[in-house]
């Protein structure tokens, strides 16, 4: 079935009734928006270092942190502005480097700009 309201119905009918286990839905959907994330860019060494980035970084820190639990849509929107798929890129880019030349010195683009 096509990705939609009436997938997402359907699988909740079937883990209700114990024919699918339950999972955790938004970690899900946050997996697909890294991946799709990811795969925009052209770059195929930009897509390995940001894949890994996402996956041994972002989700193995979430998913340490959820233990059983599910994730909070909080949980959420601060992992996929954290993930910088595009802008990181963009910045290096405009200074001449790529994420497979940025080095530990050129971490200042990770730094805020503010304080919170």
């Amino acid at each position: 079935m096509p990705p939609g309201k009436v997938l997402v119905h359907l699988r909740s009918v079937l883990v209700a009734t114990g024919t699918l286990p339950p999972r955790d839905e938004r970690l899900i959907a946050l997996e697909k928006w890294i991946t799709a994330t990811v795969h925009a860019r052209s770059a195929l060494a930009e897509r390995r270092i940001l894949h890994g980035y996402a996956v041994w970084h972002h989700l193995r820190r979430l998913r340490r942190r959820l233990g059983e639990e599910h994730a909070t849509p909080l949980q959420d929107l601060n992992v996929r502005p954290r993930h910088r798929g595009e802008q990181l890129p963009r910045r290096l880019a405009g200074e001449g480097l790529t994420l497979g030349t940025c080095t530990q010195t050129d971490d200042r683009h990770h730094q805020p700009t503010h304080r919170r």
